[in-house]
């Protein structure tokens, strides 16, 4: 790798932009990527994150039609498919703009809409595969958010700190609390 690396750099500029504009139209996450730290800026980076919320608070609106029309069982894996899908979106949000706060925003509106609009579903006791899974998700999800909050600045902690303890204190006090305190990194520290 490192004389491959050599030889482009002795390449001549035309044939790196010929061999570059070849790479990325081969590669859509590439050309995304490339988009957003060439072409845009912060006013963008806030569009981006604001119209990707603004998606999450919608799609949440539908979600709350399929699961009126599911079965008790039922509810919990069309609530891990909607959230896996936006968890996708925002992964690759978080792989274009490398953006930390603008990620930890939108992961917790994701877990924040679960809590605040199904909470009724936090509260029954099924003890069944799918809400098991269900369960295991949103705490792996939490685990991820606290990760991402720890390293930011304590400015903005302060700005995501309501919901997530919004957040944690859902989590600890329904049917996910036991999934929760056995898997969740001891989460006492964010009261203070």
């Amino acid at each position: 790798m490192p004389e491959l690396k050599e030889a482009i750099i002795e390449l001549s500029q035309k044939e790196k932009d010929k061999l570059l504009i070849r790479l990325i139209n081969k590669d859509q996450m590439l050309i995304k990527q490339m988009h957003y730290k060439l072409l845009e800026n912060n006013d963008d980076l806030r569009a981006r994150t604001a119209e990707l919320n603004d998606r999450i608070i919608e799609s949440f609106k539908i979600l709350e039609k399929q699961i009126a029309r599911a079965n008790d069982i039922k509810k919990y894996d069309v609530m891990n498919v909607h959230i896996r899908q936006l968890s996708g979106m925002v992964n690759e949000h978080a792989s274009i703009t490398k953006d930390k706060v603008s990620e930890l925003e939108l992961r917790l509106e994701i877990i924040y809409q679960c809590f605040n609009n199904f909470s009724a579903l936090y509260f029954l006791d099924y003890p069944n595969k799918s809400a098991d899974k269900h369960f295991d998700y949103i705490t792996a999800r939490i685990n991820s958010i606290l990760a991402i909050y720890d390293k930011l600045h304590p400015d903005l902690q302060f700005d995501n700190k309501e919901k997530l303890l919004f957040i944690l204190e859902s989590a600890s006090n329904t049917s996910i609390s036991k999934v929760f305190k056995e898997k969740c990194m001891d989460f006492s520290t964010y009261y203070e």
